[in-house]
Order: C-alpha cells, then sequence, then structure tokens
C-alpha cells in the first residue's frame, strides 16, 4: 500500500492515548498502524484518516467506526475506540490487531487451494457476512485482501470502510463503490445496495480460492465491468490445478448469477450450501489423465521455474477475450462385431443410501431455532441463550445438524469472552486513563448493540453516575438483579440525586480541562468556579473532578485553590486529591468541619477553650492516604477561617514529604515513607454536601 497523509513516525509518539509502534501499510484513504493503549497490554491496529481528509470521505470514515463498532462476532474484525486526537485533529478508528496474514497473500504465494481447504475457509467468511446483513450492515467491498487469516488460520473479515446501513441514506442509487472484480452486475450500474452484493463477492472469492484467478479477470476496470456484465464465467472445475466436485460447479455458478432473483439467496443460504457439500463429502469425478489445468494451474500459482515467455504465454492470455468454444460431444465408438451370445441381464442400479442429515432449509423450524439462538448469543443474553442452546441440541438430528448444535457452544463461550474483555475496556477508559465521558460513550454504543447484556447495563449504569446522569443511571440500575449491594447502593445514590438541578453536559465547557470522578453534580459558574452537589460513588459518598493535563505530574510542585464548605450541614468535607493512579489510589488533603469529632478528640476542658477561640465552627485539615478501598490518616489538626469564607488551601509536594497551609499559615505536614509517585490531580468534595471551588493553580518547582 501507498499514499500521502499521515506519515509512520520515525519514533514511537502518542496518537489519542495509543503509542504508536509501526506502520502497517498505506492507503489513499487512511494509514494503519500497530499500536499500544497506555497501560494495556497486547497491539491494535490503528486507522487513521490523514489531517486533509473531509466531506464525503470524513463521512465514509465515521460510518465505517460506527458501523463496525456494532458488530460483535468471531469472524469480524473487532472495533472498540472511535476518537479523535485533540491535540492534531486526526480522527482514528482503533481495530482488533490480528497477526497473520491476508487470504490475498495466501493466494499470491501458494495459488489455489484444494477444494476441501477452500470451502472450509469460506463456511466463517460467509457466516460473518450474514451476521453483519442480520445487523442491516452491508460490506459492499468483500475480496481476499479484506480477509485477515489469524495466528491460527481462521479468517476474520475487516474493513468496513464501504459499509452501507441499510436504515442510512447516506449512498444513495448511481453510486459506484467496490473492487471491480468481486462486484455483481447492478453495483457496476449504480443500483441501491443489497445483501446480494456481498452474496456475489462471496462467490468470486471463493471461485478465486479454486482457480487462484478471479471469474472476470482483466487488465482494466472498462475490461473487467464487460466481462461481468456478461457473466457465464468458465466453470472452477475447468481452470482449477486440483480435481473438484461436480456440485461445487453449480454452487459458485448460483453465487454469481447475474440476475439477482436467480443468485444465492443470502450469505447464510450460502454458508449453508458449503456445509451440505463439505458433509456429503462428493468426491470429484475421477480422471485418467492429467487434470485440464495441472500445469497452467501451478504456473498461475507457484510460478516457479517458467521461461519468461511461458509466463507471459500464461499469465497475460487470460486477461484477453476467450474465443467461443464448440460443444463437447461424445467420441464416436465402432459397432462391436455380432455375437450369437445372449443380451445380458438387466441389473437393477443400487439405490442411494439414505442421507442420514435431513434437508434443512432456510425455512425449517430447527433452522429458525438455530439462527435465533445465534442471535441470542451475539445479544449477550445469557439465560435466554442456554435455553434455546438446549433445545436446539434436543431437537438436532442428523450429523450436520448435531454439529451446528455444537457449534452453539462454542459460540457462546466466545461471545461470554467477548462481553468480559468490552466491559473490561470500556471501564479501563475510567478508571485507567480517567476519560469518564469516553468510557461512558463506548459503554452505551456497546450497550446499544446488545441491549440485553447485564454487564455492560453495570458499567453503563455505572458511568452514567460517574458523568453525573442520575435519571439514565438510575433507569439502568432499575433492571439489576436485587442481589448485589453494589447495585443497591448505585440504586439508592441516584435516587437521591433526582431532585436535584442537573449537573453540566456532556458538551459543556467544564469538561475540557476536567473529567468527572466518581459522580455527584458538578456545574461551572459564571466566574468559573466549580460547584459539586449530592452523593458519589466513592467510599463516604467522595465524589470530584480530575484535572486532565498534566497526566503524570511528578513532585515537586505547588498546587495552590480556594475552597467552600457547606456550613448549612453539620458534617461538610472538601480538598484536592494528589498522585491520583487510579479512582481508588490518592492522596488526600481537605478541610473539613463536623460537629461531633471535638468529643472525640478533646476533653471538656479543651472543648471550651477551642470553641472560644474558633471564628464560628471549628474547622480542621487533615492527610490521609486512599488506597484499595483503605484510609489512613497522616494528620489532623484544628484550623481557623471564617464561616462562609473562601478559603485559600496551599499545597507544598516534595518527593517525600507535604507541607500545608490554610489562609497563608502553616497548618499540617507529613513525611512519606516512600517518594510519592507521579499522577494526576483532583478536587474533591464528601458526603452530599455542596462544596465550592476556585482559583486552581499548579507551579512546578
Amino acid at each position: 500500500m501507498s499514499g500521502s497523509g499521515f506519515d509512520a513516525p520515525a519514533h514511537p509518539r502518542e496518537l489519542g492515548g495509543y503509542r504508536i509502534l509501526e506502520c502497517l501499510g498505506r492507503g489513499s484513504f487512511a494509514t494503519v498502524y500497530r499500536a499500544q493503549r497506555a497501560g494495556l497490554p497486547g497491539s491494535v491496529a490503528l486507522k487513521v484518516l490523514p489531517p486533509h481528509v473531509h466531506g464525503e470521505a470524513l463521512e465514509r470514515f465515521k460510518r465505517e467506526a460506527r458501523l463496525a463498532s456494532r458488530l460483535e462476532h468471531p469472524g469480524i474484525v473487532r472495533c472498540f475506540d472511535v476518537g479523535r486526537d485533540p491535540r492534531t485533529g486526526v480522527h482514528y478508528l482503533g481495530l482488533e490487531f490480528v497477526q497473520g496474514s491476508s487470504l490475498e497473500d495466501r493466494l499470491r504465494a501458494g495459488g489455489a487451494l484444494p477444494w476441501r481447504q477452500a470451502v472450509e475457509l469460506m463456511i466463517p467468511v460467509a457466516d460473518a457476512v450474514a451476521y453483519a446483513h442480520a445487523q442491516e450492515v452491508i460490506h459492499r467491498d468483500l475480496k481476499p485482501a479484506n480477509v485477515l487469516l489469524d495466528g491460527q488460520g481462521q479468517p476474520r473479515v475487516t474493513d468496513f470502510g464501504l459499509a452501507r446501513d441499510q436504515s442510512s441514506n447516506l449512498t444513495t442509487a448511481g453510486e459506484v463503490l467496490g473492487t471491480p472484480f468481486y462486484m455483481a452486475p447492478e453495483q457496476i450500474q449504480g443500483a441501491r445496495a443489497t445483501p446480494q452484493f456481498d452474496v456475489h463477492a462471496l462467490g468470486a472469492i471463493l471461485y478465486e480460492l479454486l482457480t487462484s484467478s478471479p471469474p472476470y479477470p482483466g487488465t482494466s476496470v472498462a475490461e473487467v465491468s464487460q466481462r461481468i456484465m456478461a457473466g457465464n464465467p468458465p466453470p472452477p472445475s475447468t481452470l482449477s490445478p486440483y480435481p473438484l466436485p461436480r456440485a461445487l460447479d453449480q454452487l459458485v455458478a448460483e453465487a454469481l448469477a447475474s440476475d439477482p432473483a436467480r443468485r444465492t439467496r443470502s450469505a447464510a443460504e450460502f454458508a449453508l450450501a458449503l456445509r451440505r457439500l463439505l458433509v456429503a463429502g462428493e468426491e470429484p469425478p475421477a480422471s485418467s489423465g492429467p487434470h485440464p489445468r495441472s500445469f497452467l494451474g501451478f504456473a498461475l500459482g507457484a510460478g516457479g521455474g517458467l521461461a519468461l515467455g511461458l509466463i507471459a504465454l500464461f499469465v497475460l492470455a487470460p486477461l484477453a477475450p476467450r474465443p467461443a468454444q464448440p460443444p463437447r460431444t461424445a467420441p464416436v465408438e465402432e459397432a462391436p462385431a455380432p455375437t450369437d451370445a445372449p443380451p445380458p441381464a438387466p441389473v437393477d442400479a443400487p439405490s442411494p443410501a439414505p442421507d442420514p442429515t435431513p434437508a434443512l432449509g432456510a425455512d425449517d423450524p430447527w433452522r429458525r431455532s438455530l439462527e435465533r439462538a445465534r442471535e441470542t448469543i451475539r445479544a449477550w443474553n445469557w439465560p435466554s441463550a442456554r435455553e434455546q442452546i438446549l433445545e436446539v441440541a434436543r431437537q438436532a438430528q442428523g450429523e450436520l445438524a448435531q454439529s451446528e448444535a455444537r457449534r452453539l457452544r462454542t459460540l457462546l463461550e466466545s461471545e461470554l469472552e467477548r462481553e468480559a474483555a468490552t466491559v473490561a475496556d470500556v471501564e479501563a477508559r475510567y478508571t485507567e486513563r480517567f476519560l469518564a465521558w469516553e468510557a461512558l460513550e463506548a459503554a452505551e454504543r456497546e450497550l446499544a448493540a446488545h441491549p440485553t447484556s447485564l454487564g455492560l447495563k453495570r458499567a453503563a449504569a455505572r458511568l452514567n453516575a460517574v458523568c453525573g446522569r442520575a435519571r439514565r443511571a438510575y433507569e439502568l440500575a432499575q433492571d439489576f438483579p436485587p442481589d448485589r449491594q453494589q447495585d443497591k447502593e448505585l440504586l439508592v445514590v441516584e435516587k437521591a440525586l433526582l431532585d436535584l438541578p442537573p449537573g453540566a453536559d456532556e458538551d459543556a465547557a467544564l469538561w475540557r480541562d476536567w473529567a468527572p470522578l466518581e459522580g455527584a453534580l458538578w456545574t461551572q459558574g459564571p466566574s468559573g468556579e466549580l460547584h459539586g452537589r449530592g452523593d458519589g460513588l466513592g467510599p463516604f459518598q467522595f465524589a470530584g473532578l480530575v484535572r486532565r493535563e498534566p497526566r503524570q505530574l511528578a513532585a515537586p510542585y505547588r498546587l495552590q485553590v480556594e475552597v467552600r464548605l457547606d456550613h448549612d450541614r453539620p458534617v461538610s468535607y472538601a480538598g484536592v486529591g494528589l498522585a491520583l493512579e487510579d479512582p481508588g489510589t490518592m492522596l488526600l488533603v481537605y478541610v473539613f468541619h463536623h460537629e461531633k469529632l471535638l468529643d472525640e478528640l478533646a476533653s471538656a476542658e479543651d472543648r471550651v477553650k477551642i470553641r472560644a477561640a474558633a471564628d464560628g465552627r471549628v474547622k480542621y485539615v487533615r492527610l490521609a492516604t486512599f488506597k484499595d478501598g483503605r484510609w489512613t490518616h497522616l494528620d489532623t489538626q484544628i484550623t481557623r477561617f471564617p464561616d462562609q469564607a473562601w478559603i485559600p488551601l496551599g499545597v507544598d509536594v516534595g518527593p517525600d514529604g507535604l507541607q500545608v497551609e490554610v489562609g497563608g499559615r502553616p497548618a499540617a505536614q507529613a513525611r512519606l515513607r516512600r517518594p510519592l509517585p507521579a499522577g494526576r490531580v483532583a478536587l474533591i468534595k464528601f458526603y452530599d454536601t455542596d462544596a465550592t471551588f476556585r482559583g486552581f493553580e499548579l507551579t512546578p518547582r
């Protein structure tokens, strides 16, 4: 692949939170890199759009992202991230990295395949296309280059850049898109896209796997298009270097029929026909001499050791129009000599053995049950899926049906793993990168594709709560089974927020510099003050705002902010979090008032003196660590400032200790046993009380 655009970096660098490792290939439309997401193992394929691309090309890229992200199938390369790098403005698509080659590479390296090997490769490809059609997605550019082979040799369909949602009007009649060798006649004519486009392409790919040549070769788009419109390619058996079953010629011819009404009805029917052929095990016709293309197949497939003249003869000749061939006739046999022997007695031909596998058409009740079970599994509705699998297995009759029933269990295991990986990936965007809104968008997108997935519902409910979307979180949490304490707590917290004024929406200016942490409802005032209301999801209902940049702030530095507590409540806490590694690991510095705490800390005589000296309520400053759900108090001191006032809080952070000032006066300090790790900083509030912040400043030392 070649092309200009977003060049591969000379050294690894970041793009949208990914570290680019190498360039896998370039095209005129996009560049694909192998990349790694910060903090996660393994590689991803990062498809990057050049910065200058806009208009229809940009819309096509977004369409690919939208359609591919809703396709979850073992035979389809998974799309799990869509984004735009805030620094460069570059759009990117995060795809599953498939370590291997493509069918095109396989054909170039080894030529045509034996028929069983070709059919076994095409069955999962047809299954994947049938699944996409069930989701109302038409690929429109199926070809060997867009079928990857993973490390186990299993095919995976990729590159939905030309795909069309059947419910969308983005692509109109008259638009011709695709790769000519594999296009259907009506696709060349610009007809509106239908699943029949992909059925024709499946037939063309199978043809090429059997013969090492597309069904309509040519040296130009015009020549190829002319041959496709004329139709009737030579049967694969006349070009394959291997003997083929008679039924395979007919199967390919039906998939390549020029008239869509005469073509194989669907990708699912194409896959079923391939399975029947494989199970039936029809042997190729016996041949007494060399196969018609035994030498030519070697020349085009392996191609080794041929002289230049032979290469020109055998490679270029198929590109020219083929002359009409006279019909074959049976050889004339000499009449047998007369004989007095009586004619042999007629012998009845043996009747064929009954097929143990009944024919299963698309309208067969068992076939419909099988398809429903597959859809249920792919919707991640596990209770219903398990019931349907048992029912399908109970009704399965014959080898083919029993094989299909076994494949359902394999699909169930695969989809269970995919659900777990998807939920973990969604949650990691928040717990490891603090990208709560981005994580929420991914969760809702996945949930739309799998609306019955309890795992995705839990992730989406929590992320809606983290982002302050209380009503949506409460709506999702109501569907949870009543057996998990975390679900009950989330339901209670979000119900309490329903009566409060809503927080800032996703597009608010607040979220340019801050990201939500553990919920509550946050807004930004006209003078820039940040106001938090209601309970959060953390221990002691803490919630906050994480500073987006810098991501890894290392000591020494000074942090300053003004805090105002909720003095209408008997308890109010607010402050800052330092060295955040994740939502559950940080160092805390906060001020608070708590009416009953003084009774625990001081004698009756001292309490009188302290209250007399206090400016209003008795206030405190505290240093603490929070890790794995456990609090450790490092220092707690009484401090002094007026009620209802803004409290200037300053923290000098060194490699091995902290100095805290309240109102410009030293207030608390702590010596750390190990150096403070680099991390993010955050504003924190506790319980259901209000807290307000302003004047945030961060100064490296």
